[in-house]
Parts: structure tokens; sequence; C-alpha cells
């Protein structure tokens, strides 16, 4: 009996302790089903074994496509699967699916007993299997040829004790950890590349994260439109239908900061006030911690001296993933996960900034600036006010 479906393998969840590995593949699994069922995509089967999960579904390559940025996996692989434990009809069902994918080019085929007590080594059932497909195309006068070196199509085969599977092309996942798998974090979320790549590399470590959009309305332009749309996409790419986007309206809030404050130091005041806001909506959800898009030097609110006392407003871990990495690097992370386009947008600057702002802002005098207005007081205001998209 043959099975057509979706191989999904996976590489860090493989190093951890049985039960821990068990959880993680299940909570993988459920991450999945709950994906497709959003996509409306038809499954018949979700299955997670000890070393693999299967998808069983007509739609393989659709499939196969599809969850591949779901964070935890390795690669996914459209797959046919083989029920079978006597060698021969196996050998023979998987040369006759191979026949579509190798006629008239070059192949390999990469062998691997997942069962170790099968009678021959993997290098001996690739060789085997070779035969058969060159026999099984001259049968069916077909042309196809063996190249070990730089094949044309690589036929992948996993031997087990009761089945084998078969797949010819695979996509490329970026590991990590499923979604669900550690504590949640609030993520300041602009819509631009950095806070979108920083959200995104939490998600891949397996927080479920909360972004959190400030709508400086009318400073800002069509910020708010770009952040909604990035914000789709990356959910999109992982697939994840429970992410939503909160929306913090902070306009006013900011026209008066930016009336009675000292010029230089609003941009430094502007960061506090989202990371205030962010606390507050992170006790509200149960949130272990900030992620903000945030690259030493990049700008100046993000200078050393500044970020220590932007941190100061927080009194919850910030994350900083991005905090070593150049723009270049930025962009190619943003570029390889599909959100490039659309965050890297260019919405001009900031009708706020200063044409001079401090890049050593002093922490006693912000304070002072931050008490004659009563700064904390505005937060359960603009919390209370949050509106959300899906």
């Amino acid at each position: 009996m043959v099975k057509k479906g979706v191989l999904v393998a996976f590489s860090e969840i493989g190093l951890r302790t049985a039960g821990v590995r068990r959880n993680l593949t299940k909570l993988l699994a459920e991450n999945l089903r709950k994906g497709l069922r959003w996509k409306g995509i038809k499954f018949y089967e979700i299955e997670a074994r000890w070393e693999r999960i299967f998808i069983f579904t007509d739609k393989s390559e659709e499939v196969a496509e599809l969850i591949k940025g779901v964070p935890g996996i390795r690669f996914t692989a459209p797959m046919y699967l083989v029920e079978s434990s006597d060698l021969k009809p196996m050998l023979d069902k998987i040369s006759e699916l191979a026949l579509e994918f190798v006629s008239g080019k070059s192949f390999k085929v990469i062998a691997k007993r997942r069962f170790k007590k099968l009678p021959y080594t993997s290098m001996q059932f690739s060789s085997l299997l070779g035969e058969r497909i060159i026999r099984r195309c001259k049968e069916m006068g077909a042309k196809a040829t063996v190249d070990l070196i730089e094949p044309e199509v690589k036929v992948n085969v996993e031997i087990d004790k009761d089945h084998s599977l078969v797949y010819f092309m695979r996509f490329e996942g970026f590991g990590g950890n499923p979604i669900g798998s550690q504590s949640p974090l609030v993520s300041l979320f602009s819509g631009g590349t950095d806070s979108a790549v920083a959200a995104w590399l939490m998600l891949q470590r397996g927080c479920r994260v909360f972004p959190i959009f400030m709508d400086q309305f009318p400073f800002n332009g069509l910020r708010a439109k770009r952040a909604y749309r990035v914000f789709h996409r990356l959910k999109e790419v992982v697939l994840y239908p429970e992410l939503t986007l909160a929306i913090a309206k902070i306009g006013t809030l900011m026209e008066n900061l930016a009336r009675n404050v000292k010029p230089k130091n609003i941009c430094v005041h502007c960061k506090r006030l989202m990371l205030k806001i962010a606390n507050k909506y992170a006790k509200k959800v149960k949130a272990k911690g900030l992620v903000t898009g945030e690259s030493i030097g990049q700008v100046a609110s993000q200078t050393v001296d500044n970020l220590y006392v932007i941190s100061q407003a927080s009194d919850l871990p910030i994350y900083r993933p991005l905090s070593g990495f150049s723009k270049e690097m930025i962009h190619d992370l943003a570029r390889e996960i599909d959100i490039y386009e659309l965050a890297a947008v260019d919405l001009g600057s900031c009708k706020l900034l200063p044409p001079h702002p401090t890049t050593k802002a002093n922490l006693k005098e912000i304070l002072d600036e931050e008490r004659r207005l009563n700064v904390d007081s505005w937060i359960d205001d603009v919390i209370d006010s949050l509106e959300f998209k899906e």
C-alpha cells in the first residue's frame, strides 16, 4: 500500500531528552494541524513519530511548501510511504514511483536505514535501488543515467522495519523550536525590517509573541498600514493563526512630550514610553519579557548610552536579538523569510525627530522630565483603548 503525503523533518528537537522530544514533536504536530486548518487545507492525518512527522494529504507539494517556515521544521518533502516489510516488492514499488521523476534525467539514490537489522547497508540499498530504477526505465522505454556527483534528481529513501518512504524534492526550513515551547514575549512591532526580523527570531526559538504597534499618528504617516501588512505576512510565514497585532494609540501623548521636554531628548522619551506601555501589556497577556529590533549604533536612540537609559523604563527583561547585526545582515534575513519587500518600504523620517538628538542621554534629566509630566499615569488609558487585528 502506498500513501501520499509530506515528510516533516526536525533537527534541534532531536537533540532533546526523550520526554522533552516527545512533547516538542507533539506540539509541532499540533501547530501544523492548526495552521493547515486555518488555511483550509484538507489532510487525512498528521502522525508524529520519533524521527519524523507525517502529514497524509493529496496536496503534498502544496502543503510541503506552505509549512516549510513553521518554527521547528528543518525541511519538508512531498513523499510516498510504502507499507511493506518485504524488500523485493518495496524496491519494485519505489522504482515504479521514481520513473516519473528520473525519466530523461540523471539521478542519485540516497538511502538511509532507520531499522539497522536489515540485511543490507545503506550503500548497498542505494546500489540495489539504482539498478532497479535503471531496469524499470529500460522496460518502459525511458532513459535515465546515474550521476553521483551532480545529479539532476536525488532519490531519497528512508527504510524502516515495516515501511519505507521516498521523496524527490525538499523545501528547506529554519529549524528552531515549535511556537509555544517557551514562555510568551511582547514584541515592539513597527512593521520595519528590524522589528519584524526580531519578532521572527523569537518565534523561531519557540516563544509565542504578542506584537504591539505604537501608532503615533499624525506623526508617522502610513506606518500603521505597513505594520499590518508585514504582521500578516509574518503570520503566514510561521503559519500560526493565533498571532494577534495590538495597536496602541500614542499620537496625543507624543505631542505632549514634544511640547514639554528638551527636543534632544524626545527620541529617548519615545522609546521609554513604548517600553512602559509594552510592560503593562506584557503583564496583561502574562508575557515574561519584551522584544525589540534595536541594533547597537544604528541610529541615535540605539547607542549603548541611550539603550541603557531606555532600558530602565522596563521591569521585564528586554531581548534584543539584533543588537550585534549590521543593517545588511538584517536585510538578508528579511529577504530569506520573504518580508523584505513589504517591510523595507521607505516611509520617511518621523516628524518629531529633532535636528540633534542626544546620543548620551542623562538618566536623571530624563526621569525629572517624566515625573514633571506624570508620564506613568498615561499608561493605563493606552492599555484600556488597545485595538487588535488578526
